[in-house]
């Protein structure tokens, strides 16, 4: 910047008529701000995805700090700022209210100022905010402020009244809730046991004991990797990232939002339900290519250990210490390639792969690799404790960031060829089914694709 009487003659032009430069300018030195005096609180969370896909934000009262030991103005900065990383994509609000008290809450205006100050894809893109635990003060505040709101927002708020209800939601042990609102949860189930109410606890028993049985042998969702293996003739990879991964490559590697918008949850539990049950998925009669990228990310994110291994955890996180380029590209060859075990390694090449041709058309696609690591990341890595702070989620964006920009430096690893095509049926271009073949074997022992799309492991996906 130009520096004495240039730069005092230069500040009194951009306040008069701000130029691009001097607005690009502002726009850094706000970007610089990180928020740290708040976001050292914890207030709020990212914790993955919830059950149908959506971004899972948590707002935690009970870590405010008394509202004269900051400036408010601030917390409202760095819940735009946090927000703004993940609002492209639909996402879920949860607001835990214990520990909202007198001291630490913030006023009436401050929550209409928050309201108003929220840009479009802030209300447009969050489909639900839960209040948890909400106490009378807090209805009676809603009562008020919704008068002020549109009804569409209106509709997007709904009461939790216990952390059970949340299990339709979300697995309860990645949002690291804090112990203080644990116990006061079961304060409430308790006092709801004295007054003879049935709590969602004990409405769940039974969901609890279907949980305890082995899954059939057709089951897709929520189980191992070696549990598929063995029921799925021995390919390496599941019928159900193939199946998507096919249908992606074919029609969603230029479509706009591509894995940030989430289609009827109902559809999504419907084709689950058919995977599960071992039926047939045929993708062409599903006209919205956002259901198998759903599906696919639901997939990822159900596996009972991530796909990048709960040993490999630390080691992910440490290599956010490692400034130079090259060390880091390095350090992510050496996970990936000697660390990672060879069936995870296959699937996830085969997933990177999609991934990186989809950021090639950011372009068009507006998933640069940075944005896909927003989305995808949290469903490819996370400890076995199952929670995150913003900190971990921002470390393994990074690395999974890392693996997109560099995917042919990093995915070096030559791996035996130990696919098993098994019987497929062939298509015409609207997805129906002209006649069943089986795959021919060669000498080797290995199965010979019955055309060039399913050697190239693009398999035309079955109906």
């Amino acid at each position: 910047m130009p520096g004495g009487g240039e730069e005092s003659q230069a500040t009194s032009s951009a306040e008069a008529t701000p130029s691009a430069e001097n607005t690009e300018t502002i726009d850094v030195v706000q970007a610089e701000d990180t928020f740290e005096d708040i976001a050292k609180h914890n207030i709020i969370q990212v914790a993955g995805d919830d059950n149908v896909g959506r971004k899972l934000v948590l707002f935690y009262c009970c870590r405010l700090p008394p509202t004269k030991t900051y400036n408010t103005s601030r917390l409202l900065g760095f819940l735009k700022y946090t927000l703004d990383q993940y609002v492209e994509s639909d996402y879920t609000l949860v607001v835990f209210q214990y520990g909202l008290v007198h001291a630490n809450r913030p006023n009436f205006n401050w929550l209409t100022q928050a309201y108003q100050s929220l840009d479009r894809k802030f209300k447009k893109n969050l489909k639900a905010l839960l209040i948890v635990h909400p106490s009378n003060l807090v209805k009676v505040f809603w009562g008020i402020f919704r008068h002020l709101v549109s009804s569409k927002f209106s509709r997007k708020v709904n009461y939790i009244h216990l952390l059970s209800e949340l299990k339709g939601l979300t697995d309860l042990e990645r949002l690291a809730i804090p112990q203080t609102v644990l116990e006061h949860d079961k304060r409430v189930i308790e006092r709801r046991k004295g007054k003879g109410q049935r709590s969602a606890v004990d409405q769940d028993t039974t969901a609890i004991d279907a949980s305890n049985k082995a899954p059939p042998k057709t089951q897709q969702f929520g189980v191992s990797l070696d549990f598929l293996a063995e029921n799925e003739g021995g390919d390496p990879i599941p019928k159900v990232i193939r199946q998507t991964v096919a249908t992606i490559q074919k029609r969603g590697l230029e479509t706009e939002g591509i894995f940030r918008r989430c289609p009827n949850a109902n559809t999504i539990k419907e084709v689950q339900r058919m995977y599960n049950e071992g039926k047939e998925v045929d993708y062409n009669a599903l006209l919205d290519v956002h259901v198998p990228a759903l599906i696919l990310k639901t997939f990822f994110r159900e596996l009972p250990e991530p796909i990048m291994t709960f040993e490999l955890y630390d080691e992910i996180m440490n290599m956010h210490d490692l400034q130079d380029n090259d060390a880091r590209i390095a350090a992510c060859r050496s996970i990936i390639c000697e660390k990672l075990p060879e069936r995870n390694y296959i699937i996830l090449q085969h997933l990177m792969d999609l991934l990186h041709k989809i950021s090639e058309n950011s372009d068009k696609t507006k998933m640069s690799a940075a944005n896909i690591s927003i989305v995808f990341s949290p469903n490819l890595v996370w400890p076995r404790s199952k929670a995150m702070s913003l900190v971990s989620l921002a470390q393994i964006n990074s690395f999974v960031a890392t693996l997109l920009y560099h995917y042919d430096a990093i995915f070096t690893r030559e791996v035996a060829e130990q696919r098993r095509v098994p019987p497929t049926r062939d298509h015409d271009d609207t997805g129906g089914v002209t006649q069943e073949t089986t795959p021919e074997t060669h000498s080797e022992g290995q199965p010979k694709a019955n055309g060039s799309e399913v050697a190239n492991g693009n398999d035309a996906v079955e109906s």
